[in-house]
């Protein structure tokens, strides 16, 4: 079973905690406990959710009330515990939120700017912690004086994709149409950087829409390829969740963030970046001369490599002429240039496992 949270700041009198059942999840009720924590790890607030495989919900939403606490930051502990004081080797799902304070202003969309449907994503970093939300309102609370990434998208096809910092109430129109690449770097004060790759591919696996690319050992990119609106809360939810947790595990924090927006060209760019890696990744194990440093290099590489594929493979799905030339998997058309790399990268890994 998976957690998520599709929004952890700036909060007003409640989060959301997704518990999300996997395939493999036994029929049974599994108990999770939601353990606030402030700043000196004392639990200020602690409840608990329960999760009834195979009758709730495959997702479900469980409400936290923190009309309670004070205006500050936390630090959420969810434990697969009856407690907040759990065995050593209990699955925990870590991340920060950041309950509003009187700093922050309202964000939204201009009133002329009127779609059917909308859809807002903001990502921050306040007191070297990275907090992030989604809504499909038309307005949102963003923190004052502080870079925020936001990005509007409207179901008439335009977007509004940038940093903002601003002391006051503010109001934007498109800057961009759908679709678009939406490219964060994230600058860390210790190299860590493949840590976080691994991190968000072991937490979340391979999700579609969202990649993390590792530039060096201080700096890696969040790349958001958007060609349709929004991106659900659950996506958003677990894909920050995989970036947080190596930080909130303490391995690194967060110095700064910068956006970089392509309007165009986005399948070459991401194609050319992805066979980048795979030409890195060969290099390194080419030079490989026993099983212990093939594994370390696919594990360096494959999860990143593998969320590239999904990615393009969704993008071209959608930005396609409606004909798949490759397999359909889920409603996605994977192309066969992907599934020839897949076997490619497969069979790497069997030649592995067989020479253990």
């Amino acid at each position: 079973m998976k957690v998520g949270i599709p929004a952890t700041g700036p909060l007003g009198d409640r989060f959301e905690v997704w518990t999300i059942r996997e395939p493999t999840d036994p029929l049974m009720s599994v108990t999770w406990s939601v353990c606030i924590k402030d700043s000196g790890g004392s639990v200020v607030h602690s409840e608990q959710i329960y999760h009834r495989v195979g009758i709730d919900p495959d997702t479900k939403i469980h409400p936290i009330d923190i009309t309670d606490l004070e205006r500050g930051i936390y630090r959420v502990d969810i434990y697969n515990w009856v407690n907040c004081n759990p065995p050593p080797g209990t699955d925990t799902y870590s991340v920060h939120i950041h309950r509003r304070t009187s700093r922050s202003v309202m964000f939204g969309m201009d009133g002329s700017w009127y779609p059917d449907r909308q859809y807002i994503f903001t990502v921050y970093v306040a007191d070297g912690k990275l907090f992030y939300q989604s809504s499909s309102n038309r307005a949102v609370f963003i923190p004052a004086n502080v870079d925020v990434f936001v990005e509007v998208t409207g179901s008439d096809g335009y977007a509004y994709v940038g940093v903002v910092n601003t002391s006051s109430d503010m109001r934007v129109m498109p800057n961009a149409s759908i679709p678009f690449e939406a490219k964060l770097r994230f600058t860390l004060d210790r190299p860590k950087a493949w840590d976080v790759a691994r991190a968000y591919a072991n937490v979340i696996g391979f999700g579609r829409g969202v990649v993390v690319n590792v530039v060096d050992d201080y700096t890696f990119d969040l790349i958001i390829a958007k060609s349709e609106l929004g991106l659900p809360p659950l996506v958003i939810g677990l894909a920050i969740l995989g970036i947080i947790a190596v930080i909130v595990w303490g391995a690194a924090l967060i110095i700064r963030f910068t956006v970089d927006l392509k309007l165009t060209n986005i399948m070459e760019s991401m194609v050319n970046e992805r066979n980048e890696l795979v030409r890195e990744y060969k290099a390194e194990y080419d030079v490989c001369t026993d099983d212990n440093c093939r594994r370390r290099v696919q594990e360096k590489y494959l999860p990143i490599i593998q969320g590239y594929d999904a990615t393009i493979g969704a993008l071209l799905s959608r930005l396609g002429t409606g004909v798949c030339n490759g397999v359909n998997i889920g409603g996605v058309c994977v192309p066969w240039w992907v599934m020839g790399v897949a076997i490619f990268l497969a069979g790497l890994l069997v030649i592995s496992v067989v020479r253990r």
